[in-house]
């Protein structure tokens, strides 16, 4: 069962559904495929070769977080291959000797702990095996990409729920944090542990770091909005706030390090079955075929597990990702109001889902208001709840969702927009 699961999990969707199909019919068993509905299901969406799916709905800064997130783990993979490759050398002893397999095995926990302290700051193992590692110089400056998306989140709430012109110059500008000089309160002002800006960032418009561009008509035109949006935002991190970075933090944390478990699990795998085949293949004294085993290792881990791994490291992300900006902007509401009970309420987009709209729409179309602890009584996800049992919460109702991050309630103004909404509503 356990191979069956490990080679299911690298088909794409189409080879997946060819396979389940296959099982199906040896076995006689009748088999359907129910109607999937806005990508609301327990599964992702199967994508069409060479399609791709908008997954943050158009928003520029995460989506930019995303594909960030996503070259420093494929960087990653090859230097965990690497690793692997230089421990078993040119000509191994075949089969391995239990030494090899515990320095594969150090190494494969070595350059997991390095992947989740790149990204978050958190530190899955004792404290003297991260001293080890800065050492040998091998801490890395990645975006930190779930403290990101929750200074996003906060900046987004801040800003009446729109994009800050600062962050939107960012993304059309090249390399660099989106928030390298973050609101004094994060790291050294407020306590959370968040590793270094790195050291090519410069000055964003506004006093903001931004590394890579050196003027032009992107940096001019926004610097006037720039500095404006800035400086409304660089506001020291009250505690909520700060709870919603560190949340953000430990949560991608724990998710992560299954990530690269999973991918050191699969690494063995590989090389397990290799040798495998090479013995039965009966030429294990062979210097030919020893010389080429690292090398085959590495094609067979690129072959059967990238794209499965892929998958799943993509999904974690974005979950997380969406996860955090929301809490970023709960945290500035509750800021806000520490003592009270505010209404908030949820922006969701055209086409959303039946389940999102019976959840934060009205009957007469408007959005629904909830009090923010209730939101936050229900936790900060549906995960683990069956679909007819979702409710309201701080996060996404479901993954890939589509709606805003909670926004307050302000009698007047927010009263004008809902009568708006209810006369567009109806027939």
């Amino acid at each position: 069962m356990s191979h069956l699961r490990t080679n299911l999990h690298c088909l794409d969707g189409p080879a997946y559904r060819r396979a389940i199909e296959g099982l199906a019919a040896a076995r006689g068993l009748p088999l359907t495929w129910g109607d999937r509905d806005d990508g609301c299901g327990d599964h992702e969406d199967v994508l069409k070769a060479g399609e791709e799916k908008d997954f943050f709905h158009g928003d520029p800064v995460l989506e930019e977080l995303l594909r960030r997130a996503s070259a420093d783990f494929e960087t990653w993979l090859r230097r965990v291959m690497e690793a692997v490759k230089d421990i078993l050398g040119e000509t191994p002893v075949l089969p391995l000797t239990d030494a090899t397999r515990s320095k594969i095995r150090e190494e494969l926990r070595r350059r997991r702990n390095l992947m989740v302290y790149n990204w978050t700051g958190v530190f899955p193992d004792a404290p003297s095996q991260l001293e080890a590692l800065k050492h040998l110089g091998l801490i890395e400056k990645w975006t930190h990409w779930p403290v990101e998306a929750t200074l996003y989140g906060r900046a987004w709430a801040r800003s009446g729920g729109a994009t800050p012109a600062s962050y939107s110059v960012w993304v059309r500008t090249a390399g660099g944090e989106p928030t390298g000089a973050r609101p004094p309160g994060t790291p050294a002002d407020g306590g959370v542990s968040v590793p270094a800006t790195p050291s090519t960032a410069r000055p964003m418009p506004g006093g903001r770091h931004q590394a890579g561009h050196q003027g032009g008509p992107a940096g001019d035109a926004g610097a006037g909005a720039g500095r404006r949006a800035a400086a409304a935002s660089e506001i020291p991190l009250g505690p909520y706030e700060r709870q919603a970075v560190e949340y953000a933090r430990q949560s991608a944390g724990t998710y992560l390090t299954k990530i690269a478990d999973d991918v050191g699990i699969s690494v063995q795998e590989v090389i397990l079955h290799r040798e495998r085949q090479i013995t039965a293949e009966r030429i294990v004294a062979s210097i030919e075929t020893r010389r080429g085993f690292s090398g085959s290792v590495s094609d067979l881990f690129w072959d059967l597990k990238k794209l499965g791994i892929n998958r799943d490291l993509h999904r974690v992300v974005r979950t997380e990702m969406q996860q955090a900006f929301h809490e970023g902007a709960r945290a500035v509401i509750r800021e806000r109001d520490p003592n009270g009970d505010p209404l908030v309420y949820k922006s969701i987009r055209p086409g959303a889902c039946r389940d999102c709209k019976r959840i934060w729409l009205a009957e007469d179309g408007a959005p629904r208001l909830y009090r923010l602890s209730e939101l936050e009584s229900n936790g900060p996800n549906n995960y683990g709840r069956k679909r007819e049992h979702w409710r309201a919460t701080v996060g996404p109702t479901h993954p890939n969702c589509s709606d805003s991050a909670a926004l307050p309630y302000s009698k007047g103004l927010t009263d004008l927009i809902f009568n708006k909404m209810r006369k567009e509503a109806r027939p």
